[in-house]
Formats: structure tokens, sequence, C-alpha cells
């Protein structure tokens, strides 16, 4: 269903499924599972990130500033 390389259990498919349909840049979990198999990987333009992962990027776009 997903990038060769991406294990996902059924129950978090949906999820990801929406975030890809809804057009986001990134997928925000704290989910250790899901960290531990796909976290950091980008799939069909989303980002799986963790909340340190998210502060950064949006720090790098300039959304939000270290201050």
């Amino acid at each position: 269903m997903f990038d060769p390389g991406v294990k996902l259990a059924e129950k978090d498919q949906p999820i990801l499924c929406g975030a890809i349909a809804g057009g986001a840049d990134f997928l925000l979990t704290g989910d250790k599972k899901i960290s531990g198999l796909c976290l950091a990987k980008t799939v069909r333009g989303v980002k799986i990130v963790n909340v340190q992962m998210l502060l950064a990027g949006l720090i790098a776009r300039g959304i939000v500033s270290e201050s």
C-alpha cells in the first residue's frame, strides 16, 4: 500500500492516508511502535515525525522562532 520499507500497522494506515489526502507536510506521532518503524520517513509527501522533529521543521521553515 505504501512505499517499500514502510511498515505500518493496519490500524494506523487510515491516519496516514488522511494526512496524505489532506496534503499535510507532517504527521505527528507519539507512538513508539510507529517511531521504530518509519519515524523520519516521508511517505507520499508526508514526513512522519515526533514532537522534537516537528519543532525543528517549523523552525527551519521560519514558522516558529527559537526564542
